[in-house]
């Protein structure tokens, strides 16, 4: 397309269409037929005279013949042609200097004839569709659409050939986009591919990064995890010193300003870049205002109401040791800020210092003198300084009657035979006087569970643990006390755990009758203040030798931590993890297996095991009856998938056929429920409808307005490349997104999507040509061995997250010419030598037109594929401006016209100015490159890769002044991008015209120039922001209609 007119009669001529539309219609008919008239006395004589000697069917220079135009009718079939004529005609260039010239009159008469032809035929197709193919799925949109529709970034066309392009210079116009044959079986394996990925669920399907069923299971757990992580650390537990510290606020707050606790719970998440539940605070600050508080937590209550404010370091203390100071310990503090363990009174009725009792399940601690049952006991003494290094491994162990002493210290070291199996752990222990002892009645233990703990020096523990199912009968404990002594002059604690499983008989001193701590007391602590919320790593460490694949224990996170909505939730999570990993059933088989190697000396083990059996296979068969009762649910959801891929609502017709292909491959061709809804995805996928941006063509001959459905899909594929995403198939459904308001509002969002990162890659990257930068390879490796891989993705990235930013901020598009700011990692920075930028993440930087960058013009993307393999080339850059930045056509040099050399280091020691002025004194050559060389000079001062240079490679100064034809003269980058932005109409014409030949996936016509007006006019009173440019076309004729099967002009013009 051709600037065939200055831009004042653009915004006076055209831009009065939509003033004076009506008017200009009604005239523009019979302005064409009385310019038609005048055509074959006034205007072909002169074509027939100075132009046929150059354009006719014998010489037919530049590939054209003038003479083939008899009528104005001609014209209009072939207006692009005649836009091209104007220009020649106002630049002087035809016809050629040698040849007979027109007066300046004949000149006048010509031009003005074919501009005011030109202008009455675009007034009259104004608002016109045009003819747009039907298309198929770019590479680039396929991935795309794949990606948005399952959510997994697979990019299974990313070894397909690069598509050609056509139009205004984009793939995804419908002239190039061509079903060759050799496409067919490759969207067919990528079909399969995209389809191997999905993961079957209980309430329909999901998708994958990975095809292997074992990722699937370590994906449904990490799920799990990453729930946990929202509430708890790693190990399970809360951030109890967050909870306090939010608390001690809240009671602490300006009583002036209303606010509730839950209000607060949300401010506090926010500054502390952590969720806070407010049902757990809740609990808390109940409990902490209980008026009438017992045992434990009285201790608990006079702490916290004697805690201040902004004693945040020792509540962290405090909060990593879970302790409470003992009121009856004399000199303990009252202050959260001063961590003091709670001591266990022993039989004397002393307090020992260093004692720890972290609950969980039913703790009783009665008389001393009077047996108890208990279900459950955990013992861990907390953490400490000194040498650090744990890991403790409980197994199956038989333990004869007698004491065991666990030495209190730094770590545990303990390697102690024990019947048939071994209690063993590893590290050293620095020598201390308090021990732990544990006496053992009867003669026999049986432990069925794995515990570790791991410490590193400065971190706190990791502990992990399960166990092997049901245990009914672990031990009867007659006795056992607990001591411990504070160590001499260390900061050591023991670290280590013993869990005691089944039913326990527990007196503590067979000679005091004294009652110490009830059991409603230590509970109601262990169930407020948990040692862990939930079993974090889900699945166990030692899974070879489990039977079990996953353990839950998030009882204390549901009641104390999760809403409704979250536990429901969490629930289908497990849910999801169970079908994937079929637990149930491999639970059974482990079992089963387990029970069948086991040895002889082992029977007793095996009978219990054995017993085990017809519970786990009802279990199993439970589980397989509600497999089977999903399996509609999923083919539903692959149907429904067919829906977004398709882009609308599947017909009646459509959606019986895939569930009939479903049947049959069920039953013809015994597939199982999940290959069989495999074949379905893949079928969808390689249908017409999800391979062809399909819109259906309305009979008759005016232009009719697309449906909401296509509406939705051009707006989606015009700012996404993918299909439309919820709210605009919501918008469609509705049949609102005809409205212009509504069309507005979704364009407007999704421009501030990060999928609109796609109109930055794909319509700037192709018009501009940075896109795929990351895999260009045309610099010579020896010459430059730091343009490297990196090198080269960061400066691929630097211009599409420049463009982006222009997009999503809604910048003014001039930015493009000319901005202060650009976006940098640490390897670009160094290359333009720009300081203070660290790491390899990209960020904006600004203040960098100091270094000489800003604006396109100055990123080495450009500056690099504009040039030679060994050298700058003027010639290169300075007709990436004219035509890329400017829209100008330069004609291909001639075929015999000499090449420059192809590298800066040559014998005759010229500078690229010096060689290109002699070249330039060639007859042939001298016009084009009087238009284009100054543009290329201005940038001398980048050599090859984009890097700042004082001198040429051969020590040459570098001259970056620049003069143009017309005598007018800049110099370097700053004074190249303010001549652009004083003659800034060519370039915002041309942005236009290629956003809309993108937009529209055609070339840009005749009938376009009032839209394109339109969008200038926008641009010019909306401060160039680049929105402007876009709602002018979601909102014009071209976008939102299509022809209809009969309309009169029927091919492109």
């Amino acid at each position: 397309m051709f600037n065939f007119y200055p831009s004042t009669l653009i915004h006076t001529a055209l831009g009065c269409i939509f003033i004076m539309a009506a008017d200009i219609s009604r005239s523009a008919e019979s302005s064409l037929d009385q310019l038609a008239k005048e055509f074959p006395q006034q205007v072909r004589p002169l074509v027939q005279k100075y132009c046929a000697d150059c354009h006719s069917a014998k010489k037919k220079k530049g590939e054209l013949d003038l003479t083939l135009f008899h009528t104005a009718d001609d014209i209009r079939n072939a207006t692009r042609v005649w836009q091209k004529v104007i220009r020649q005609l106002r630049d002087g260039e035809m016809p050629p200097k040698k040849n007979p010239q027109p007066s300046a009159d004949e000149r006048k008469r010509l031009i003005n004839w074919t501009e005011q032809f030109v202008l009455a035929d675009a007034v009259q197709r104004a608002g016109d569709p045009g003819l747009v193919l039907m298309r198929r799925l770019t590479r680039a949109e396929y991935n795309y659409t794949i990606r948005d529709l399952i959510g997994i970034d697979l990019r299974p066309a990313e070894k397909f050939l690069e598509d050609s392009v056509a139009g205004e210079g984009f793939a995804n116009t419908g002239e190039a986009l061509i079903m060759a044959p050799d496409l067919i079986p490759k969207y067919l394996e990528a079909a399969r591919q995209v389809s191997a990925h999905a993961v079957l669920t209980p309430s329909g399907i999901r998708f994958s990064p990975s095809n292997d069923p074992h990722d699937w299971i370590a994906e449904a757990a990490q799920r799990i995890k990453d729930f946990y992580a929202r509430y708890t650390d790693r190990n399970g537990r809360l951030p109890l010193a967050d909870y306090l510290e939010t608390t001690l606020r809240y009671r602490d707050r300006d009583p002036s300003v209303s606010l509730s606790l839950e209000e607060f719970a949300a401010q506090r998440s926010h500054t502390l870049g952590r969720k806070l539940s407010a049902k757990y605070l809740r609990i808390l600050w109940t409990a902490f205002n209980d008026p009438h508080p017992t045992g434990v937590m009285s201790d608990v209550l006079r702490q916290w109401r004697a805690s201040k404010t902004g004693a945040e370091e020792g509540l962290h203390v405090a909060a990593a040791r879970i302790v409470v100071a003992n009121s009856s310990n004399p000199g303990a503090g009252m202050t959260f800020g001063v961590p003091v363990p709670y001591g266990i009174p022993d039989a004397s009725g002393n307090t020992a210092d260093q004692g720890f009792i972290w609950g969980s399940g039913s703790h009783v601690v009665v008389d001393f003198g009077t047996a108890k049952m208990i279900d459950r006991v955990y013992f861990v003494s907390g953490y400490g300084g000194g040498k650090r290094g744990a890991e403790m491994e409980i197994s199956h162990a038989s333990a004869p009657a007698g004491p065991y002493t666990v030495p209190q210290g730094g770590t545990i070291q303990y390697n102690t035979l024990i019947g048939g199996g071994v209690l063993r752990s590893g590290g050293e222990a620095p020598d201390s006087t308090g021990y732990y002892q544990y006496r053992f009645k009867p003669a026999t233990a049986r432990y069925w569970r794995i515990a570790m703990v791991r410490v590193t020096d400065g971190h706190m523990p990791r502990t992990t643990s399960f166990h092997f199912g049901p245990i009914s009968d672990v031990a009867n404990i007659s006795g056992l006390q607990t001591r411990l002594w504070k160590i001499n002059g260390q900061d050591n604690h023991l670290i280590g755990s013993i869990g005691l499983f089944g039913s326990h008989v527990m007196p503590l001193d067979e000679e005091s009758g004294m009652p110490r701590i009830y059991a409603d007391e230590y509970a109601s602590f262990a169930k407020l203040f948990p040692v862990a919320a939930c079993f974090a790593p889900v699945i166990p460490v030692n899974r070879d030798v489990t039977v079990q694949l996953s353990l839950r224990q998030d009882e204390a996170l549901s009641r104390l931590i999760l809403d409704e909505r979250e536990q429901q939730q969490l629930d289908r999570l497990w849910d999801d993890l169970q079908y994937i990993s079929q637990e149930p059933v491999e639970v059974l088989y482990n079992t089963k297996q387990f029970v069948g190697f086991q040895p002889a000396d082992r029977i007793q083990n095996t009978k219990k095991f054995s017993a085990m059996i017809p519970s786990l296979e009802a279990t199993a068969a439970a589980f397989q009856q509600s497999v089977r009762a999903s399996e509609p649910r999923q083919l539903t959801a692959v149907i429904d998938l067919a829906g977004r891929a398709w882009r609308r609502p599947l017909a009646e017709a459509e959606d019986n056929e895939l569930r009939q292909l479903y049947k049959t491959l069920r039953r013809k061709q015994k597939f199982s429920h999940e290959d069989a809804l495999r074949g379905v995805l893949t079928r969808m996928l390689v249908s017409p409808h999800f391979l062809y941006r399909i819109e259906r063509p309305a009979e008759g001959e005016e232009a009719v307005i697309l449906s909401d459905w296509e509406l939705a899909s051009r707006l989606s594929y015009f700012l996404w490349s993918s299909l439309p995403d919820d709210p605009l198939r919501t918008a469609a459904a509705g049949g609102g997104l005809q409205r212009e308001d509504v069309l507005t509002t979704q364009a407007t969002r999704m421009l501030n999507d990060p999928r609109a990162r796609a109109l930055a890659i794909e319509f700037a990257g192709q018009w501009l040509q940075f896109r795929a930068f990351d895999q260009y390879d045309g610099k010579s490796e020896s010459r430059f061995p730091e343009f490297t891989s990196d090198l080269r993705s960061a400066m691929g990235q630097e211009a599409t997250d420049f463009i982006m930013e222009i997009i999503r901020n809604d910048r003014s598009v001039l930015e493009i010419l000319q901005a202060d700011y650009t976006f940098l990692n640490d390897e670009l920075a160094a290359h333009y030598k720009i300081p203070n930028v660290k790491g390899s993440s990209f960020r904006l930087v600004e203040g960098v037109s100091q270094f000489g960058r800003g604006g396109i013009l100055a990123m080495g993307s450009v500056l690099t594929k504009q040039s030679g393999a060994l050298r700058t080339s003027p010639v290169l850059r300075g007709t990436w401006i004219v035509e890329t930045l400017l829209g100008r056509d330069i004609p291909n040099p001639p075929d015999d016209v000499p090449q420059l050399p192809s590298d800066e280091v040559d014998k005759d020691r010229l500078t690229m100015r010096q060689r290109l002025e002699r070249h330039r004194a060639d007859a042939a050559c001298s016009t084009c490159h009087a238009k284009i060389d100054p543009y290329g000079f201005a940038l001398e001062a980048y050599d090859p890769i984009g890097r700042l240079r004082d001198e040429d490679l051969l020590g040459n100064s570098i001259d970056a002044h620049a003069e143009q034809k017309n005598g007018k003269s800049f110099e370097g980058l700053k004074g190249l991008q303010t001549y652009l932005l004083e003659n800034q109409d060519e370039f915002i014409k041309q942005f236009c015209q290629k956003l809309l030949g993108y937009a529209l996936g055609r070339a840009v016509e005749l009938s376009d120039e009032p839209l394109l007006a339109d969008m200038q006019m926008q641009l010019a009173q909306n401060g160039y922001r680049f929105s402007a440019a876009v709602l002018s076309i979601v909102k014009s004729r071209q976008f939102r209609k299509h022809r209809s099967r009969n309309h009169p002009l029927e091919t492109s013009l």
